[in-house]
């Protein structure tokens, strides 16, 4: 309930989300605040990595905020997939890979939720439907022939996998520019990691934190959530 009070301050506070609310297919909250914030500060991308793309918000949004990008979505889920491919038919800058994302190519199980945003390859605390196996791969494996143009931004939202898919680009992230992901200051699941564990990982590979983009609280007031803003040092 205090995330979505939040949020609806947030649609208050800026008025132009109002018409995106009402045109934009799917329309998330989240990703035009991440994407707008990130516009107004000057940031400009070529390339956009969508991990964890459930029915295209951040597709969307990005195709509306960065028209010029090519928007590479990842989604496991095949239900979900069709959903996407749905709402993003108009664009033809955007292309959808149904797979999840990890450090390894194969298989693996994945926990739907009937919120579909929580759906995860950790069991999920609410709304778990029947496990299925999907496909994994490494986005090295993924990205190796593509030609990506410049400046790249990489984006995550894998309930907690986002360190598992961040080793398994470690060639990817040397071409990418900015890395935008989600993280929890404490662990949701056993083997989830925090922020500290993302942001040790990716200094070695020359990244720095720059700012929270988005954040979310408890209902104590504490920041236990934030999609995090990591730009190459040399940037």
């Amino acid at each position: 309930m205090i995330s979505k009070l939040i949020r609806l301050g947030e649609i208050i506070k800026n008025p132009s989300t109002v018409p995106a609310l009402f045109s934009w297919r799917p329309f998330s909250i989240a990703s035009f605040i991440m994407l707008s914030t990130l516009r107004r500060k000057g940031c400009s991308f070529r390339t956009i990595i969508d991990g964890g793309a459930n029915i295209g918000q951040f597709a969307r949004a990005s195709t509306q905020f960065y028209p010029e990008a090519m928007i590479c979505s990842f989604e496991p889920n095949p239900r979900i997939a069709r959903i996407f491919r749905a709402n993003l038919v108009d664009r033809p800058t955007v292309h959808l890979f149904e797979t999840a994302l990890g450090n390894y190519n194969g298989t693996i199980t994945f926990y739907p939720s009937s919120y579909s945003q929580e759906s995860s390859v950790f069991p999920v605390d609410h709304g778990q439907l029947a496990p299925i196996n999907v496909p994994v791969a490494r986005l090295d494996s993924l990205m190796d022939n593509m030609i990506l143009e410049p400046p790249i931004l990489f984006k995550l939202d894998l309930q907690g996998y986002e360190l598992e898919a961040l080793k398994g680009a470690d060639n990817f992230i040397s071409k990418c520019n900015y890395i935008l992901t989600e993280t929890n200051f404490k662990a949701t699941n056993q083997d989830g990691p925090i922020f500290a564990d993302l942001q040790e990982h990716l200094r070695g590979h020359g990244f720095k934190f720059l700012q929270p983009i988005a954040f979310l609280k408890n209902e104590f007031g504490e920041i236990n959530q934030m999609d995090a803003f990591f730009v190459r040092e040399d940037e």
